[in-house]
């Protein structure tokens, strides 16, 4: 099973660094999980070039694809700003950050609301 998974590491690295077949451009962001590699953009992900790490981070989020902009934020700062144009599971648009969690993933964050913050001062005020 190792064997299989190092082969296929291998094979995907070389393909990832063919021109010709997936163009890419330099990020310029040192990879966030191994450090020492660093992100090139291609058209659908922005990956890691060090081959023991490969991170992967999906451009299309929810319906919406992450602008190089967007994806440097993440890269750099571990998150966005708050974004808008994304679509739940019920095809209603919703804003938030993105932001990696502790295994690299992207998730979101939502960003407090103002009833959100009255309730939670109502409920910390009231003895």
């Amino acid at each position: 099973l190792r064997d299989i998974e190092g082969y296929t590491r291998k094979i995907t690295t070389e393909l990832l660094a063919c021109d010709k077949i997936f163009g890419h451009k330099a990020s310029g962001c040192a990879c966030p999980k191994c450090g020492t590699g660093t992100m090139l953009f291609y058209g659908k992900v922005v990956r890691c070039d060090n081959p023991d790490c490969a991170l992967p981070v999906f451009r299309q989020i929810a319906g919406r694809t992450l602008t190089d902009t967007e994806m440097t934020d993440l890269l750099a700062k571990g998150r966005t700003g708050v974004l808008g144009g994304f679509k739940s599971k019920q095809g209603k648009p919703f804003s938030a950050a993105v932001a990696f969690d502790a295994d690299f993933n992207t998730k979101f964050v939502f960003p407090e609301t103002n009833s959100a913050r009255k309730s939670a001062n109502k409920k910390g005020g009231r003895k």
